[in-house]
């Protein structure tokens, strides 16, 4: 992973970044890596900006300031993933973490992601179409 150094120090130096959430930025070109927002396009964007580990914490300590372990991502896709492990479970060498298996884990994480999303998105067109019925029918729907 080859990254803009005097980009990262800007970020740091200009706006109070971390490095690591610098870094993280530059690598992912400001947008989720879950689910592709533009983390930049609009203040709600940037207010949810999260750095999530894409293999847990919990699940694998060692991992846990590995440059490659580290996933710039809104709060949604971090709070939809949790603590999915995308290798399944146990642990992984750091010195065997590289850019493939980043790839690779990224896109299983991005499938779950988007699974659980897909039935958040059921649940929620019910619930808005339930609501908006009965809150039509007593005169309080404003939409």
């Amino acid at each position: 992973m080859s990254i803009d150094e005097d980009l990262v120090r800007q970020l740091s130096e200009q706006l109070g970044f971390s490095r690591l959430l610098a870094v993280a930025y530059v690598n992912a070109g400001g947008r989720c890596e879950y689910c592709g927002t533009d983390l930049l396009m609009a203040r709600q964007g940037y207010a949810i900006q999260e750095i999530d580990h894409l293999v847990p914490r919990s699940s694998n300590p060692a991992l846990a300031d590995h440059p490659l372990n580290q996933v710039l991502c809104c709060r949604v896709c971090n709070g939809v993933k949790g603590h999915f492990h995308p290798a399944g479970a146990g642990e992984i060498e750091r010195e065997q973490f590289n850019e493939q298996q980043r790839r690779e884990f990224l896109s299983i994480a991005r499938e779950h992601i988007a699974s659980k999303m897909h039935r958040y998105d059921e649940s929620w067109r019910k619930a808005t179409q339930l609501l908006q019925e009965v809150w039509w029918k007593h005169g309080k729907y404003g939409g």
